[in-house]
This record gives C-alpha cells, structure tokens and sequence, in this order.
C-alpha cells in the first residue's frame, strides 16, 4: 500500500509534518502527551483537510496530494486521498476497507487483521491514556520547538517494528491540539502529513461513512 495515513479519537489526525530524524533523548517528558490523550475524548466529531509528502529513496522529488478526512465516535472514520479519491480507507468500528482507485483493488480487513496495524496512526486508535499508549510503543525522544510538542517513538509489537521502525506525533504545546505526525517506514521512504483546515464537533452524517466498491476486485486480508 503507498498510502498511510484510528479512532476512538477524531483528533489524533490533525497532524502538521515534522522532518527530522529520531535521536535519543536524555530527558523523556510524557506531560504533554499524557494531556493530548486526555484531550481527544472531549470532541465527538472532526473535519479536515491536509496535505501529505511522501519521500522515497528512488525519486528525486515527494510526492505530494491532498486530501480529507472526516471522523465521528465512536468508531466511524474516513480518509480520502485526491480529488476525485484515488485511495480511501474506510473504518467501520473494528474493520478496515482499503480502496485504491488506481489497482481497482478493495481491500478489506478484520479487528485482528495484521494488514489493519498500519492505520492506527491514521485512524488515531494509539489509547486512551498513558498506559494504554506504552503497550503499544516506546518513546525514544521528546523535544518542543517553536511551541509544537514532538514525540518519536517505535512500536513495541516486533512485526509492526519491522515495517514501521520510527513514528513522530507533534501537538501543539499550548491547546493540546495534535498537530502532525509523520511514518518512517523500512524501505526508508517517509510519509508526513500537514492539517491546512479542521473543524470539530461539528455534525457529520452517517451517510458520509458510506462507500461504492462496485467494479473493485475484493480482497480480503
């Protein structure tokens, strides 16, 4: 899959792109972080629009595209990569649909589906507290530049480790807004994505949450 973009919180995708590379740091401050987690249970709704830069060893220039996202608790969540969509990832409480326009391929994935790991991050299902949170990944560094909180950290499941070495979740230091985050994946390519608008709470009907795979070769994963 060439895109990557969960959600028991809608906020976790309002992400601003952070490129640097992870390093180890003396001092780990969780506070920031622990807040954000907090945050995201307040808001039942979220709109926004973004930009996504991915960075690969092979080009000489990111590919760059637009996109939207809508998400609505408890577990509806959509992203839509270009205009019209070329790829979009549907979720659906536990499960996941895959759609890429290009391949004409419709990919769908259960609760415990291996395959549905990567969207954690784009979906924002990272826990709901500090606890929950380190199960899942081990922060490495934390540093605050011009006022965003930036947090790297790896996860802790080894396959997902493999593909995924290094993550970075940046919120705003002041409003415990997340701001951006960005994958580092093992082929060394880099996928950040930038929030240009959002809106919360605002209403999103169900309907929204609705997509054709007619025509697409199914998949299951």
């Amino acid at each position: 899959m060439r895109y990557i973009a969960t959600m028991k919180s809608p906020l976790i995708l309002l992400l601003a792109a952070v490129l640097f590379a992870p390093v180890a740091s003396a001092t780990i401050d969780k506070a920031p972080l622990e807040k954000w987690l907090k945050s995201q249970q307040e808001h039942h709704s979220a709109y926004a629009e973004f930009v996504q830069t991915r960075k690969l060893v092979t080009l000489r220039k990111p590919l760059v595209h637009r996109g939207k996202m809508w998400a609505k608790r408890p577990n509806l969540f959509l992203w839509q990569m270009g205009d019209p969509a070329v790829v979009t990832v549907l979720r659906k409480n536990d499960s996941y649909l895959y759609l890429d326009k290009e391949k004409n391929e419709a990919v769908m994935m259960g609760a415990d589906s291996k395959y549905a790991r990567q969207f954690e991050l784009l979906t924002g299902d990272m826990g709901e507290n500090m606890d929950e949170f380190e199960k899942r990944f081990i922060i490495k560094d934390t540093k605050v530049v011009n006022g965003v909180y930036h947090a790297t950290f790896t996860p802790t499941n080894r396959r997902f480790r493999k593909r995924v070495p290094w993550l970075i979740l940046s919120v705003d230091a002041r409003t415990s807004r997340t701001a951006g985050f960005e994958i580092h994946l093992d082929d060394k390519s880099v996928i950040s994505t930038r929030f240009t608008r959002y809106s919360l709470d605002v209403a999103i009907p169900d309907s929204r949450f609705k997509v054709d795979t007619t025509g697409y070769k199914i998949k299951r994963k």
